[in-house]
């Protein structure tokens, strides 16, 4: 009977819960990490989405202008590049009608021969008004028709429809390079000529190469996807052309935009 008389031990009485306040859980330093992460995020993700709502408005201008002071260093290098479109030409009985694709402004009229004709594509149309300005200044050229379209999807163009395809500039910001190769050979003659000049990636682990690499993800998102990691030439390799001859070198342009000189030239052969 004592035993079972014997008094029951009281639990402790314990504190009641209470919840963090918002100071608190910010003096915790992985909070505070996690906190700032996502601030980053969200920042990055509303930059994101305004630099695609105002590239295609704010990049014709900017495009333009740069245009003039890239085709003032390269000028001669792109003379070499498109010279042998008059031999084309003449082979063709006088007549010459050219693609070009992602035309922007118009920065390479003043290399095409006296009497070219010019079918015109870019997927942003506000770059007419800065074309129709050029059209007037090289009168020698004809400009046919603009076409609104991406590079990787010209359907609305037949087969086997031009002697020449021109491109600079353009594929390091193509969604899909291999289906852009396709199409540009797709719409050329038989024996046509797909001339191009692009910035690329550069000899791997070279110091431009380390520095490509770094700045890829910001320039990336920037500019509207442009890759300065793009090995452009894998995908004109395997393009099916009959033909090919290109060099890679560094262009004559100011070191202070080192990542975007190693340039590939050349043209592929239908």
């Amino acid at each position: 009977m004592a035993d079972n008389d014997a008094e029951v031990p009281r639990p402790e009485p314990q504190e009641p819960f209470e919840i963090p306040t918002v100071a608190e859980l910010y003096d915790n330093v992985y909070v505070r990490v996690v906190v700032y992460l996502m601030l980053v995020y969200l920042v990055f993700r509303a930059f994101g989405r305004l630099v695609k709502i105002l590239f295609p408005i704010l990049s014709p201008p900017f495009i333009n202008r740069m245009s003039k002071t890239y085709n003032a260093r390269m000028g001669k290098i792109k003379q070499r590049l498109f010279a042998d479109l008059t031999e084309l030409k003449s082979r063709n009985k006088g007549k010459l009608t050219l693609l070009e694709v992602g035309i922007g402004g118009g920065s390479n009229f003043g290399f095409y021969p006296r009497g070219t004709k010019v079918i015109a594509v870019d997927c942003n149309e506000r770059y007419k008004k800065y074309l129709v300005n050029n059209v007037k200044q090289f009168r020698h050229v004809k400009l046919d028709q603009f076409i609104t379209a991406e590079g990787e999807d010209m359907s609305g163009i037949p087969d086997n429809s031009f002697d020449a395809v021109v491109s600079t500039l353009v594929m390091c910001s193509v969604k899909d390079p291999k289906s852009y190769v396709d199409e540009i050979k797709r719409v050329l003659k038989p024996g046509g000529k797909f001339y191009y000049m692009e910035h690329v990636c550069a000899t791997k682990n070279s110091w431009t190469h380390v520095m490509q690499r770094l700045l890829n993800p910001v320039f990336e998102y920037c500019s509207d996807g442009c890759q300065l990691t793009r090995q452009t030439w894998k995908y004109i390799d395997e393009g099916g052309f009959s033909s090919l001859e290109y060099s890679l070198m560094f262009a004559p342009l100011k070191r202070t935009i080192q990542v975007i000189r190693p340039h590939l030239i050349g043209h592929a052969v239908k």
